[in-house]
């Protein structure tokens, strides 16, 4: 499963079906509308490749995402590291995690 290149550099080959190599990781920042590029690091409209942490990490009076239109990500990692983190989807629209939230 290794080779080496006889630089000191070794190839580690790892089979497609052990790592998703499509996933795009993103994380939350601040308080602020779902669909907003500048509240994702890196920067961006959320989507179906997304791998998501919402996390307050930063504020210990909390943290909000509101959700106000449909979205579609891949997994959604919802924490509260340094204070609360409220995840706010309005009730005419849909928050959709196609492979679960942890």
């Amino acid at each position: 499963m290794e080779e080496n290149f006889g630089n000191g550099l070794n190839e580690l080959n790892i089979p497609s079906d052990i790592v998703d190599y499509t996933s795009v990781a993103h994380a939350w920042v601040d308080n602020g509308p779902w669909n907003d590029s500048s509240y994702w690091i890196p920067a961006g409209i959320s989507a179906s490749d997304w791998v998501v942490t919402v996390d307050n990490d930063f504020s210990p009076t909390g943290v909000m995402a509101f959700v106000d239109s449909n979205s579609i990500v891949e997994n959604i990692h919802l924490l509260g590291t340094t204070g609360p983190m409220v995840l706010e989807v309005s009730a005419d629209v849909t928050l959709t995690a196609t492979n679960g939230k942890r």
